[in-house]
């Protein structure tokens, strides 16, 4: 907690005398003061990364019912966190563009604040898989966060600890995610090459076959030493699940969940965007592919 010193208090007060009590009351209540901005206790309620998923989600195939979130903002009373969120939606059969804002409750109950028509719809949802990156990969508690503002633009999102505003954007992930994903495979003790792809659009990616595995430390060694990837300069996603998966374990645990998207993107959920492999890293895992019987599998998609 930040201490705050009353200006010219100290100097003033007499240790001793008639008046002491009364002016070391008064400066009690002035030193008091500098310390209203702590942060109420939450005793119940939802957290950040619960209430994600509430405000930012798909809708069906033809998009009627997606969220998309513009800013959320956390509210205590009594110890009962509430959030006030903004999103626009798809709304009914005609997919009108609506701007909500609800306020969600300690046990997810939803009341509208107010509902409004828009001309078009403003997505602001990327920055939500984003955040939780970011929260993932610096460490941040979830629970601290007081609000948060999704820009719908894509330039950055920004999150306030407290008082404290961070802002996110794609440069701080990739200094963040890069690096993450070096240590977490350089730290597996199983990688696991699937028939399959992210996990999207439905896949049941743990009953999808086993192309290979590794479990040599050497192996894997040699297999993260391939990868090289280049960072583009515009955030991109390739529009198909990708093929093959490619995970690493660790005691057990998959830590890494990723997918190869025709030979030379590769997409994991951390990163801000799909990679793409170095043309000498294409090459090699190409022929590494090929040497095992796999080669099909290289470039093919799902």
């Amino acid at each position: 907690m930040k201490r705050v010193k009353a200006p010219g208090v100290a100097a003033s007060l007499p240790l001793t005398g008639a008046g002491c009590i009364r002016h070391w009351i008064l400066a009690v209540v002035l030193l008091a003061g500098g310390c209203s901005h702590r942060e109420p206790v939450v005793t119940h309620g939802l957290s950040l990364l619960e209430v994600l998923p509430t405000i930012s989600r798909g809708g069906d195939v033809y998009g009627a019912g997606s969220r998309h979130p513009l800013s959320l903002t956390r509210e205590v009373v009594d110890g009962r966190a509430y959030w006030n969120a903004s999103y626009t939606e798809q709304a009914g059969q005609e997919k009108k563009h609506v701007l909500r804002t609800v306020r969600i409750g300690p046990d997810g109950e939803e009341s509208v604040l107010s509902s409004e028509p828009l001309d078009r719809l403003v997505f602001g949802s990327l920055w939500s898989g984003r955040l939780e990156s970011y929260l993932r990969l610096s460490g941040r508690d979830p629970a601290s966060v007081s609000r948060v503002d999704f820009n719908p633009s894509g330039a950055k999102g920004v999150v306030w600890f407290g008082n404290a505003e961070v802002e996110v954007t794609d440069d701080l992930l990739w200094d963040l995610s890069l690096p993450a994903f070096r240590k977490l495979a350089a730290t597996a003790d199983r990688i696991v090459i699937r028939d399959g792809g992210h996990d999207c659009c439905g896949a049941k990616i743990d009953e999808q076959p086993v192309l290979a595995e590794l479990t040599d430390p050497s192996e894997i060694s040699a297999f993260n030493a391939m990868l090289e990837f280049s960072v583009p300069e515009n955030l991109c996603f390739c529009a198909c699940c990708g093929h093959p998966g490619v995970d690493w374990w660790k005691d057990g645990k998959r830590i890494v969940l990723s997918s190869v998207h025709h030979g030379i993107g590769f997409r994991w959920s951390d990163f801000p965007c799909d990679v793409q492999f170095s043309p000498a890293s294409a090459r090699a895992l190409a022929e590494w592919f090929e040497a095992r019987g796999l080669g099909r599998h290289w470039k093919s998609e799902e």
